[in-house]
């Protein structure tokens, strides 16, 4: 086993501020050595220690768990040893039947041990479905619910409505993007395998509505300075949703014969209302 004094965990869920916390807090603090997945680049992961953890934790075979341990341990030794707090990140934890979670929880924990804390943000379910779809409208709107190909161009913007959405996930194995919303059981689970006292719970509303504080708590919780992660994730912003009259563009181009666009972004909302 790695013999350190905390190793932290992020779950997600999506729609929370996870992908600000992965590329803006958690690789740029000074206390943390950063384990997880760095959200919408090229590089998804630092290192070969990195990549191996995550595809163990997913459940890969070909993934030895001695090696990923022997990896992860020359990777954050040094680290440990000079106050730093390794972190891994990856929101999709929080999916998935409760079977398959306590599988995940149990390889995760032949790395680190029991001494890892669990750090989930939850959302409201209506809001949380309805950044889902926002989101999905913007990034999948190219042959993904409704097929639409042309020979001459390929892939075409395409309008969905929420309906057509929801009955897509609905009918996709554990739910599709429902699945997220069982964030008690994915609590349970991870109690049972590291001890409840090592999970916590932090609600994305109150995030938007006092980030100091939140970030306060939840450095605390892993053990970093609260003041540096709230500067450096203060004012940031990710997946922005789409405008009104973006999507008005959408569903005129879906009904025309060309459907030729440029969808560019030029909401300036308020940075934590849509990021993800």
């Amino acid at each position: 086993m790695i013999s350190q004094p905390r190793f932290g965990l992020h779950l997600g869920m999506p729609k929370t501020g996870t992908t600000c916390m992965q590329n803006y807090l958690f690789p740029k603090h000074s206390q943390i050595v950063y384990l997880g997945k760095f959200s919408g680049q090229q590089v998804k992961f630092n290192n070969e220690a990195t990549k191996n953890l995550h595809s163990l934790a997913l459940g890969d075979k070909h993934v030895s768990v001695k090696r990923c341990r022997q990896l992860i341990s020359e990777q954050v030794t040094e680290s440990i040893q000079q106050g730093q707090v390794p972190v891994w990140s990856k929101e999709g934890l929080t999916a998935g039947g409760r079977a398959k979670k306590r599988r995940q929880a149990l390889r995760f924990r032949e790395i680190p041990g029991r001494n890892c804390r669990e750090i989930v943000f939850v959302r409201h379910p209506y809001k949380f479905m309805e950044s889902q779809y926002f989101q999905h409208l913007k990034g999948f709107h190219v042959n993904k619910f409704v097929r639409a190909w042309t020979p001459e161009i390929g892939p075409v913007p395409t309008y969905f409505t929420i309906d057509e959405w929801l009955d897509v996930n609905w009918k996709l194995p554990i739910k599709g993007a429902f699945g997220h919303l069982l964030c008690a059981e994915t609590a349970e689970v991870y109690a049972e395998v590291f001890g409840r006292e090592n999970v916590r719970l932090f609600l994305f509303e109150k995030l938007v509505t006092d980030r100091r504080a939140t970030i306060t708590e939840m450095s605390r919780f892993i053990g970093i300075d609260g003041d540096e992660a709230f500067r450096l994730f203060d004012g940031k912003r990710a997946n922005d949703r789409w405008s009104n009259e973006q999507i008005k563009r959408l569903k005129k181009i879906s009904k025309s014969k060309l459907k030729i666009v440029s969808l560019s972004h030029s909401d300036t909302s308020d940075p934590l209302s849509n990021v993800g």
